[in-house]
């Protein structure tokens, strides 16, 4: 049951990880207009993400190593909760551009984390099961968003979608924090040992 429990929550940030793009991608034409003096520029808030995930997705990987996979998905959803705080706002684009790009460094610990989680909270036989439900994240995250908040975005409003967004991230962050094993070893560089010179030398 707890393992269920886990998997569920790790599924869900990466529901939220997807979200990241589906609230801008969806609403691509709602965003447009509240920058309609940069309306040509409005698509990079979308592919800013998605440049960072290509162009550290390596680095990010190191950090996780460092810091354990554990903080990393926390301190994550936390940055990714506030950041979508602040883009509810929508202020001015460059602001918000470097939103989105900051944004892109709170997904890539999300989606370098969670998987590696999900794994080893689930019994052998059933991983391949579980890896397939994580590989579902990103299609599902955008289903959702067009199943639910789509139909009801005039009474919810761009702004209260992320102002939403923003507090499911903090919420999972604390599941996060409250129902794993503080089990994180992160990397530290330590001395090696000195070695006994030997008589014969």
């Amino acid at each position: 049951m707890i393992s269920l429990f886990r998997i569920l929550v790790l599924w869900v940030a990466g529901l939220l990880a997807g979200m990241q793009f589906a609230k801008v991608s969806i609403f691509l034409p709602e965003i447009s207009k509240l920058y309609a003096s940069n309306a040509e520029q409005v698509v990079w808030l979308l592919t800013l993400v998605s440049i960072v995930g290509a162009s550290f997705g390596g680095i990010a990987g190191k950090v996780a190593e460092w810091v354990g996979l554990k903080r990393l998905l926390f301190f994550s959803l936390v940055t990714a909760g506030c950041l979508s705080l602040c883009q509810a706002y929508f202020p001015p684009f460059e602001v918000m551009a470097l939103l989105r790009v900051l944004e892109g460094f709170t997904h890539l610990g999300i989606v370098i984390a969670a998987p590696v989680l999900m794994a080893e909270a689930t019994p052998a036989k059933w991983r391949g099961t579980v890896m397939v439900l994580w590989s579902t994240f990103f299609g599902v995250s955008f289903a959702i968003l067009a199943w639910i908040a789509v139909p009801n975005i005039e009474e919810l409003g761009i702004s209260g979608l992320f102002h939403l967004h923003s507090l499911l991230l903090v919420l999972f962050a604390g599941l996060v924090r409250i129902g794993f094993p503080n089990n994180d070893h992160p990397n530290k560089t330590r001395r090696r040992p000195k070695q006994k010179k030997s008589k014969f030398l």
